[in-house]
């Protein structure tokens, strides 16, 4: 069973349609007043370097020429890597049916919230330095739903929520040049974090299938009230990472609350008034960052 994007009703094309001017509206002024969108003389030439590879080579598709940037942003110089991220990314979006669209996108993120409920608290990007922030708790993960085995046929279907869900996850926090390269400010707490999530499967195949090829880049990585099995895990986990999330991790981080007698939970904050409304608030803006991705992937030339 595969997500169905035919099924539009006309209130959401409208909806669409007016998410995209103001998509386009933001942009523009972005455009005039900073460095949303520009690249520097080295970056421009790294970007080309990739396309012209890509282009030359029969067994790979075309990108649009952010994307092309995008990799070149997050692998810098190294043209080998990024291409060989952009062979294995295609084939992931082909095994998986993606085809990069707001609707299709907010499809598997209400589906991926679903199955993994109060797991991702929030996401957006700073007006002012365009970097991405994402808030998650890890504790609420659920390896053993993803994993879990499908029904009527559609053997992978709990895992396509979890996976292509993260793949927008992902998507929404890039809409601009100027996120990519600053990377992802990503707060995770991993208070309740137990055996249950230190699922070596799940960190294999996740990692396997979409993490080592994404290209996404991270500025810090806070993880509060982290305990025994967290720590565990980071170890067991440390040899899948890439240089760039192992120096960006900073481990034991905590808010203390005197007046609750000890460390609060990030979820305290988020998750207000409730799970419902604290998820659809989070939905409605990996919505707009989506649009403005999308947006920028239609307008920007190298």
């Amino acid at each position: 069973m595969e997500m169905d994007d035919n099924n539009e009703q006309p209130q959401e094309t409208a909806f669409q349609e007016a998410l995209m001017e103001e998509a386009s509206l933001l942009a523009a002024q972005f455009q005039e007043h900073d460095l949303s969108m520009v690249m520097t003389q080295q970056e421009h030439g790294n970007a080309l370097a990739v396309k012209q590879r890509v282009e030359s080579c029969s067994e790979l598709d075309n990108v649009n020429d952010f994307q092309y940037a995008h990799y070149a942003l997050v692998d810098e110089a190294n043209t080998d890597i990024a291409v060989e991220k952009i062979r294995n990314l295609q084939e992931f979006r082909k095994r998986y049916h993606l085809n990069d669209t707001v609707e299709q996108g907010m499809q598997y993120l209400q589906a991926f919230m679903t199955q993994q409920p109060g797991f991702l608290l929030h996401v957006d990007c700073c007006a002012s330095t365009y970097e991405a922030i994402r808030v998650l708790d890890v504790g609420k993960l659920n390896p053993a739903a993803a994993l879990a085995v499908g029904t009527g046929g559609d053997l992978d279907y709990n895992w396509r929520q979890l996976v292509c869900g993260l793949y927008y996850m992902h998507t929404a926090c890039s809409p601009y040049l100027a996120s990519v390269r600053q990377g992802v400010f990503e707060i995770a707490d991993l208070d309740g974090f137990s055996s249950q999530q230190m699922n070596m499967e799940f960190e294999y195949r996740r990692h396997g299938e979409l993490v080592g090829c994404y290209p996404i880049k991270f500025k810090t990585i806070m993880a509060y009230n982290t305990g025994y099995f967290a720590n565990v895990s980071w170890n067991l986990m440390k040899h899948l990472m890439n240089d760039n999330v192992r120096n960006s991790i900073q481990l034991g981080c905590q808010i203390m609350d005197g007046a609750a007698g000890g460390n609060r939970r990030l979820s305290d904050f988020y998750l207000q008034p409730s799970l419902e409304e604290a998820q659809r608030t989070v939905l409605d803006r990996a919505r707009i960052l989506l649009t403005i991705r999308y947006h920028n992937e239609q307008t920007f030339q190298l």
